[in-house]
Formats: structure tokens, sequence, C-alpha cells
């Protein structure tokens, strides 16, 4: 995919948004990809060499967030879990992660950061 049509289909509300599909424990999501923005500023090189990383090796992050959310669940005693990804978010410094709706934190969610580095926890260590 070149540069450009990966960055066609963006529209600007509260941060650059577009539908995207990807794969989490076997199916199929449509998610929204959202690249942070304030004021409309347009996205960072940061964010589109992030999102470029991402798309190159998708299949390996999808694998891998269901890894460490895996494992999260596990550590945390967390039962009868069900997590459901909503949205895959670009900070302006590159560093992105998938957010999910949860069952065992409705109000907060939680988040797997993907890159630089890898976490898991509330929404709010991400946002």
């Amino acid at each position: 995919m070149s540069k450009d049509a990966l960055m066609d289909g963006f529209s600007f509300d509260y941060s650059w948004v577009k539908r995207f599909e990807l794969r989490f424990e076997g199916e199929s999501f449509q998610v929204e990809l959202s690249l942070w923005s304030p004021d409309k500023e347009p996205p960072t090189d940061e964010q589109k060499a992030a999102l470029r990383l991402f798309v190159e090796k998708q299949a390996s992050f999808e694998e891998r967030a269901g890894q460490l959310l895996s494992a999260y669940v596990q550590q945390e005693g967390i039962a009868n879990p069900k997590a459901v990804p909503t949205t895959l978010l670009f900070q302006q410094d590159g560093s992105f992660g998938l957010l999910f709706d949860c069952s065992w934190d409705e109000e907060h969610g939680v988040v797997v950061v993907l890159h630089p580095e890898e976490q898991v926890g509330a929404q709010d260590i991400f946002l």
C-alpha cells in the first residue's frame, strides 16, 4: 500500500478517524482507526510511520494483542472475561494501542499498548 493510500479516507472528529478492519481471536471487527490530533493538526510523521508499521505487521500485532490480553486476564484472575475491540489509537509520538470495551471494567475499558512498549491496563494509562 502506498504512503498516500494509507492516509486516504480519514475525516476529523476530535481526531483523524476512519473505519478499519482487524482480527481478534479469530473474529473480524470493524474498529475506529484514530490518529490523535488536538486542534485539527495534520497527523505527525511519527503517527504515519507507526500506522505503516502496524499495517505491514498487522497479523503479528493482532496475535500479540490477544496474547497480552489473555495473560493480563489470567494474571488479574478475571472470571468470564469478554472484550470487544473498539479503537486502534495512534498517539502523536507514534505509540499505539488497541482499546477494548470489556466486561470487567465497563466504565474505563482496557487497552493493549502494542508499540513502542507493550502494556495492558485500564484505558487511562494510554489516553
